[in-house]
């Protein structure tokens, strides 16, 4: 049996969060900032690496369909309630009106906290190269549920 310190970093667990955050960018030829919103989720595929897949909306002032999708890992420092970690894999950004779609990688750095065992808070730091010339840069905060250790006694 684990102690409920240790839980968080336990292979097995599952995050799905929801949050917003503000965006600073470079796109095409303008910079500017805005927002996002979006749902992510994390699977601990092995105690230290977890699998990660997101959705989301970028907002702004110029910008009614901006969508992005992103799947990649996340290498976690399993310290019970707190777990920092470095992210990185790749993205789809789809803008029809503007700059239509571009695929390519993003990293981020980042933390997780399990105040209690079943709440999730994710903070990070994320980049995004969208194609040459334009990038992506986020900071969010989000909020939801831990779904501890694939059903093992002591999570």
């Amino acid at each position: 049996m684990a102690p409920a310190t240790a839980a968080a970093q336990q292979s097995g667990d599952f995050m799905a969060t929801a949050g917003v955050g503000g965006t600073y960018y470079c796109i095409v030829t303008r910079c500017n900032t805005g927002m996002t919103v979006g749902a992510h989720v994390a699977y601990g595929l092995l105690q230290p690496v977890a699998l990660e897949a997101r959705a989301g909306r970028h907002l702004c002032f110029d910008c009614d369909r901006y969508f992005l999708v992103e799947g990649g890992a996340q290498l976690r420092l399993p310290r019970g309630r707190v777990q920092p970690f470095l992210a990185a894999g790749a993205s789809l950004h789809s803008d029809p009106e503007f700059f239509g779609d571009a695929v390519g990688p993003y990293a981020g750095v980042g933390v997780w906290l399990h105040p209690t065992a079943g709440l999730a808070l994710r903070a990070e730091v994320r980049g995004h190269q969208l194609n040459r010339g334009s990038r992506l840069g986020e900071l969010s905060v989000a909020v939801g549920h831990r779904f501890g250790g694939g059903g093992r006694k002591g999570n």
